[in-house]
């Protein structure tokens, strides 16, 4: 079975946010909020490129 991480993947969820940024549920979904999030089914998901966009021009503490 071939599990692609969450650099890998090109849409992520909030759980690949969570893992990626090192943030607890609610912060990785209050991320996701800000970012415009595309709903499929149940899930919401964002572009893995927007993710790093938004990491590159926000300030982190």
């Amino acid at each position: 079975m071939n599990v692609k991480t969450p650099n890998e993947k090109e849409l992520l969820c909030t759980k690949d946010i969570m893992v990626r940024l090192k943030l607890g549920r609610n912060a990785a979904r209050e991320v996701m909020g800000k970012l415009n999030p595309i709903q499929i089914g149940k899930r919401s998901y964002v572009p893995r490129r927007v993710l790093e966009e938004w990491i590159k021009t926000a300030k982190v503490n």
